[in-house]
């Protein structure tokens, strides 16, 4: 089986978005604007479109979690299920109009899941 370049770039892309909510909480407008800055994407419908699909798959894979920084500097994962996390952040991007602002609607962060698939792959890390 041949990898397709675009396949390879979002697999680096999505392990680019695990590392940095592992590295510290990552807020929804971080991950939009690497997505649109790897992706070269013009334009909020397809920024939304490729971050959310990016988004949606971290999360059903378990490799990242959503929710919002406490005070104390921990991380309160939101509760509801993956279908529902989902469909909240499409709806509120959507109401928002625009491409969220740094702390706007959620933030992530990297599971054990996650940190376990970067060390199982080391070469999609390219910083």
């Amino acid at each position: 089986m041949t990898v397709r370049p675009e396949d390879q770039i979002e697999e680096m892309l999505k392990a680019e978005l695990i590392l940095s909510a592992e590295e510290d909480y990552a807020d929804l407008s971080s991950y939009a604007r690497e997505v649109t800055d790897v992706l070269e994407l013009r334009g909020e419908d397809e920024t939304r479109e490729h971050t959310f699909r990016l988004i949606a798959e971290l999360l059903e894979n378990g490799y990242i979690r959503a929710g919002i920084p406490t005070a104390e500097g921990g991380f309160e994962a939101w509760d509801e299920d993956l279908v529902e996390v989902v469909a909240h952040i499409d709806s509120q991007w959507r109401r928002l109009g625009r491409t969220p602002e740094l702390g706007e609607i959620v933030w992530f962060e990297a599971t054990e899941e996650g940190a376990s698939y970067l060390n199982d792959h080391p070469s999609l890390i390219t910083h």
